[in-house]
């Protein structure tokens, strides 16, 4: 069985991350680029990076002005809906980057998972397993 970020953040009842409601303040370019890097490991501008980097030294002296006006929410959105195995550090970002496929980046992610989080992945993929097994019961009972 694959393992789809989206599905699972469902199961969990939290925002995906193209959700931007909660945060208002910062520029939706910069959503987007979070939500890329992410989702498809594309490489974020220097801005970005450095915020990503927690070099915020750096992210501050790169940041125009509505990127300045949204840090609050940029730093707010990363922490509450970005996983923490591909932020916080050079090496982290440079790590999440060298992921050549969507399943490494995801299996980054779940070596940084609570408990409480792979215990929710385990019963969602167990139902999805039942389902998967009573759909293909029924499929067979009507030949």
């Amino acid at each position: 069985m694959t393992f789809d970020i989206e599905e699972f953040r469902e199961s969990l009842d939290t925002p995906t991350l193209s959700d931007s409601r909660k945060y208002r303040d910062a520029p939706v370019h910069i959503l987007d680029s979070i939500n890329a890097y992410v989702e498809h490991g594309r490489r974020p501008g220097g801005f970005l990076t450095a915020v990503l980097q927690n070099n915020l030294t750096r992210a501050l002296g790169t940041a125009d002005d509505a990127s300045r006006r949204g840090l609050d929410d940029i730093i707010r959105y990363i922490w509450n809906e970005v996983p923490a195995t591909c932020w916080g550090s050079t090496a982290k970002v440079e790590a999440w980057l060298g992921e050549e496929t969507p399943r490494a980046r995801e299996d980054l992610i779940m070596s940084g998972a609570s408990a409480k989080t792979l215990q929710a992945y385990l019963d969602a993929a167990q139902d999805i397993g039942e389902a998967n097994a009573e759909k293909h019961h029924h499929s067979e009972e009507s030949k």
